[in-house]
């Protein structure tokens, strides 16, 4: 087959009969990656208002809290897959196990993440991952605690969280109550 196919993880193309696309050995974007994965972009499928979103819900509800999440009501049609994978992004990492179920400053962890350099991290579509071993209980349980004091939200920060995302909802409200009356005065004139 002459189509785009995916071996480790990285994007290969099979030699087309009538021409020779050599395999690319950069760092950076592979032929048929998301550009999201590089640039910390929302992943195809999310508008900026969407991560937006998700930004302000992992605030308010906690890393890896993905049924809260969509409990809101405020990113319909999205899965927890989706949820988990643009959180990915967010952060800049894969793991998300030093954040589970935290309440944390997104935007800190993301540059701090960004700040590290190669020599200190592996990364694979842009996104750091972990080399090792699979955590224990208390390798994850040390990592949260130490997460909770570096990137806690400050009262201030959890303040503003639910003021825009309060905003966000009365906003949806007044929509969907003018939605409603033009739907009633559709099936008046009907």
């Amino acid at each position: 087959a002459n189509i785009p196919i995916r071996t480790s993880g990285h994007a290969s193309l099979e030699t087309h009969p009538w021409t020779h696309i050599p395999p690319m050995t950069t760092k950076g974007p592979k032929l048929g990656d998301a550009a999201s994965l590089w640039n910390f972009t929302p992943s195809p499928g999310w508008t900026r208002e969407e991560a937006r979103i998700l930004k302000l819900c992992l605030l308010k509800h906690g890393i890896g809290k993905w049924v809260q999440i969509l409990d809101t009501g405020l990113l319909p049609g999205k899965m927890i897959q989706q949820l988990n994978g643009q959180t990915q992004r967010l952060l800049g990492q894969q793991s998300l196990a030093a954040y589970t179920g935290l309440r944390l400053d997104v935007d800190r962890i993301r540059a701090d993440n960004e700040a590290l350099t190669d020599a200190q991290v592996t990364r694979k579509a842009g996104l750091i991952i972990n080399g090792g071993d699979k955590l224990t209980k208390e390798e994850k349980a040390a990592l949260q605690e130490a997460s909770k004091a570096k990137y806690a939200l400050t009262a201030e920060q959890i303040e503003a969280v639910d003021a825009a995302l309060e905003e966000i909802y009365g906003a949806r409200t007044k929509d969907d109550e003018e939605l409603a009356r033009h739907r009633a005065l559709v099936e008046a004139l009907m």
